[in-house]
Parts: structure tokens; C-alpha cells; sequence
């Protein structure tokens, strides 16, 4: 079987001059392009040739790629020699030697760490270090994905994940990334770039009019209040707890399928397995919302660790809250103060529920 690399997408030689790469990269385009074939199915070719173009084309890049082709076939060709070798005929090794392997694991574990507490440029320093020594490390790859993905680099992003399939193609979690990325990308840029979709507007405008709903309903309710008790919230009514809840979820649904932002998993967990700063950030918002929002905010200036997907779930949730203050305020049964406060709690518990079940859907 054919290897799949980057100049089989091509059907160029490994040889190949830049003029045959852009020459044969102009013929597939004619054939593939989604806008001129008008079929679906080869939107998942064409980002693969156009995955394969911006690598060759590339002078650095695809020194990059040849270094780590040639170390997969030296590997495999060594396994091979193995194979067929007498057992009782010494074989010389190139394995890397213990140490060097631990010191490696290392570099990565710390790298995730890292990409856990937000320090995306430090952990992609150490991880490209780590690709000196062992260019074929799907882990590696897989977490430069997962930062490229929070940056919002969808092009960087797919192409990290594609080296984490090719050096472990059993990997389940870093198919399932690839994928994920490869259906929000299916608008290519006049550069043959891969891209995120545009989101779609419609279920916005859905949400919006339902929470429009509820905010008048908020507004009008005169109901008793559920907790007398708990001077922190005594002026809240059933009615405002339920429609701050389902705010949330009609907000979550929304921003999930209208394409505004990506996946809750892979945004709460990295490829290694630890947890995203988003995943703190997502519990602190439980107990407190504006205590997450700011410390979102004052992490991103510092550390320059802003993420499309948790920038939008952040504002689109304080746009909320403050719109349920102006409707208590008005209803005149429910504190404003207390709806500031507090309200954002329950709309962000919601929307994480909505973005989680649509999830589900696409």
C-alpha cells in the first residue's frame, strides 16, 4: 500500500522542484476545489492537497516534514531488519537510550503543564525542542494542536493533528480532534488556506427572540419569593430562577450550532489528558461568574492566552446577566443588585448544559 505522505497528495516525486509543486498543486485544485465541483465530498481531498501545498511550499516547513519522513522510515526499516534478522545475530541499535527518553516524557509532561495553567508560548518552546530529538512524537503534536486550536489557528491547528495521526494512527482522541477540526473548516480562504466556517446567524437570532421571551416574562412576574430566607438571593422567584437557567441553555445550543464556538471537550481537556485553564476557569464560574470572567480576562492580558471560544461563552454570558439586571429592575419585585451578583452564575451553568448537549449534534 501507497504511503500517504504530503507528495503522494501532490503526485509529485520527493525530489520535486517548487515550479512542479505549484504546477501539479494548480492541476488538483481545477479538479477538487469545492466551488467548482459542487460536491461535498471532496472538501475533505481538497484540504488535504491544500494541507500538503502550504507544507512543500514551504522552505522551512518542508524541511521539517522531510526530517520527520525520513526518521518514520528509518524506524520502520529498522523494525523490519529485526523481523527478518536470525534471532541469534546481534543487531545493532539506534534506539534512544533510556535516559534520553525520560528526559523527553519530561519535556512533555511539562510542556502540558504548561498548556494547563495557559502559558501557550512556553510549552510550545519546550515542545519544539522535544521535536529536535524526536521528531515523530504523536503526543508533541497532538498538545501544539491543542494550542494552536485554542489561539484560533485552525490551519496550524489541523496540521499538528495530522502529524499525531500519522505517528499514531491507533489514537482515537487525536482522530476525533482532527475530525472535529476538519468539519469546521470546510471554507477555504483565495490562498487555499483551510479555515474556520463563518458562524451561522440564524440560531442566534432564534435565541435571542427566546430570551427576549423571558426577559419580559421577568419583567411582569410579580411571584412570591423562593428563598426569604437567604438574604443573598430572598428576593428571587422560581420564575427567575427558571428563566435565567433556560437562558442559558437556549444561549449554549446556539453559540454550539451556530458554529460560535468548538467542542466543550476538547476545550476542557488537552490531548494529554490534563485539564485546559478553561476547565477551572468553567468550575470557578459556578460559584461566582464575574470572579471567572475577570480572571479569564486578566490571564489573557498577562499571558496572552485569550481563546475565541471561551471569549465568546464569556461575553455572550455577561450580556445576559446584565440584561436580567435591567429586567429585575424593572419588574420591581426583584433586587437588580442581587440579580448583578448572582445571576450569571445560573446562565453560565446553563449554557455549559446547552453547549454540552449540542454537541451531541454536530
Amino acid at each position: 500500500m501507497t504511503e500517504r505522505t504530503h507528495y503522494v497528495e501532490l503526485g509529485v516525486a520527493e525530489t520535486a522542484t517548487l515550479v512542479e509543486i505549484r504546477t501539479a498543486y494548480r492541476r488538483l485544485v481545477l479538479l477538487y476545489h469545492p466551488d467548482r465541483s459542487g460536491d461535498k465530498k471532496t472538501t475533505d481531498r481538497f484540504v488535504k492537497i491544500s494541507e500538503a501545498y502550504r507544507m512543500l511550499a514551504d522552505p522551512k516547513l518542508r524541511s521539517e516534514y522531510d526530517s520527520a519522513l525520513r526518521y518514520r522510515r528509518e524506524q520502520a526499516a529498522n523494525r523490519e531488519r529485526a523481523q527478518r534478522a536470525p534471532r541469534d545475530t546481534p543487531q545493532p541499535s539506534k534506539k534512544s537510550s533510556p535516559r534520553q527518553v525520560g528526559d523527553e516524557a519530561a519535556k512533555i509532561q511539562q510542556a502540558a503543564a504548561l498548556f494547563a495553567s495557559g502559558k501557550y508560548d512556553n510549552a510550545e518552546s519546550v515542545l519544539r525542542l522535544v521535536l529536535r530529538t524526536v521528531p515523530n512524537s504523536a503526543l508533541a503534536y497532538a498538545i501544539l494542536g491543542d494550542i494552536s486550536r485554542q489561539r484560533g489557528d485552525i490551519r496550524a491547528a489541523l496540521t499538528h493533528y495530522s502529524y499525531a495521526v500519522q505517528f499514531a494512527p491507533n489514537n482515537a482522541g487525536y482522530q476525533r480532534r482532527y475530525e472535529e477540526l476538519l468539519t469546521q473548516s470546510t471554507k477555504v480562504t483565495g490562498r487555499s488556506y483551510a479555515e474556520a466556517q463563518k458562524p451561522r446567524q440564524a440560531p442566534t437570532a432564534i435565541a435571542a427572540v427566546v430570551i427576549a421571551l423571558m426577559l419580559i416574562i421577568v419583567s411582569v412576574s410579580k411571584d412570591a419569593p423562593l428563598f426569604p430566607g437567604i438574604e443573598v438571593v430572598d428576593t428571587w422567584s422560581f420564575a427567575f430562577l427558571l428563566m435565567l437557567f433556560l437562558s442559558g441553555i437556549a444561549l449554549g445550543v446556539s453559540a454550539a450550532i451556530g458554529g460560535f464556538v468548538d467542542h466543550l471537550r476538547s476545550l476542557l481537556l488537552g490531548s494529554s489528558g490534563r485539564s485546559s485553564p478553561f476547565m477551572i476557569l468553567a468550575i470557578l464560574g459556578l460559584g461566582f461568574f464575574w470572579l471567572a470572567a475577570l480572571t479569564y480576562f486578566a490571564t489573557g492580558l498577562a499571558k496572552d492566552a485569550f481563546t475565541y471560544s471561551a471569549s465568546r461563552a464569556f461575553a455572550f454570558v455577561a450580556t445576559a446577566a446584565i440584561a436580567f439586571t435591567l429586567s429585575a429592575w424593572m419588574s420591581g419585585s426583584i433586587s437588580p443588585v442581587q440579580a448583578m451578583l448572582w445571576s450569571g452564575n445560573l446562565i453560565w451553568l446553563g449554557t455549559l448544559c446547552g453547549w454540552a448537549i449540542a454537541d451531541g449534534f454536530r
